[in-house]
C-alpha cells in the first residue's frame, strides 16, 4: 500500500503534505512518502530492520532530523524502508524512536524517480495533531 500524501510543487524543490490521525502516524507516512518520491516503493520488500532514534530542539527540528537520518541510511547503507513504525515519541523534549523494515536499494528493480538531496526547513509546518508540510531539495 502506498503512503497517503499530496505532492507540493515548488521552484527547484518538491514537497509533501501529510494529514494523519496523530503525529506518530504522520511521521511514519512522511518517511515513506519521501522514499515514494524517489523510487517505486511498492517493489521494496521488508527484508531487513533498522531502528532510528533522533531528537530535536522543537517538533520541526525533530521531523527534519528524522527524515535526514533516513536519507543518511540510504546514502551510507543503501537502505530503503517499506514499513515504518514509531516505537516511542516524546514531545518534551522532542525525541522519536522508529523501527523500519526494508531492503537495500536496487535501481533495476526499484527504479529511480528523483533524488532527494536534503530536507529543508523552508515552509516547514508541523501540527502535532498529525499534519506535516515538508519541502525537499532535489
Amino acid at each position: 500500500m502506498r503512503p497517503r500524501y499530496k505532492i507540493l510543487e515548488h521552484t527547484a524543490d518538491v514537497g509533501i503534505e501529510v494529514e494523519e490521525e496523530g503525529l506518530e502516524r504522520a511521521l511514519e507516512t512522511a518517511v515513506l512518502a519521501m522514499f515514494d518520491l524517489m523510487l517505486d516503493l511498492e517493489k521494496v520488500e521488508p527484508k531487513e530492520e533498522r531502528v532510528v532514534e533522533v531528537g530535536g530542539e522543537d517538533l520541526g527540528d525533530l521531523v527534519v532530523s528524522l527524515l535526514e537520518e533516513f536519507l543518511f541510511l540510504l546514502d551510507t547503507e543503501g537502505f530503503v524502508p517499506r514499513e515504518v513504525r514509531v516505537l516511542e515519541l516524546s514531545l518534551d523534549p522532542p525525541r522519536v524512536r522508529v523501527m523500519a523494515r526494508g531492503e537495500r536499494a536496487d535501481p533495476r528493480r526499484h527504479g529511480i524517480h528523483l533524488e532527494v538531496k536534503a530536507v529543508t526547513r523552508h515552509m516547514l509546518e508541523v501540527d502535532p495533531r498529525g499534519r506535516l508540510r515538508i519541502l525537499f531539495d532535489v
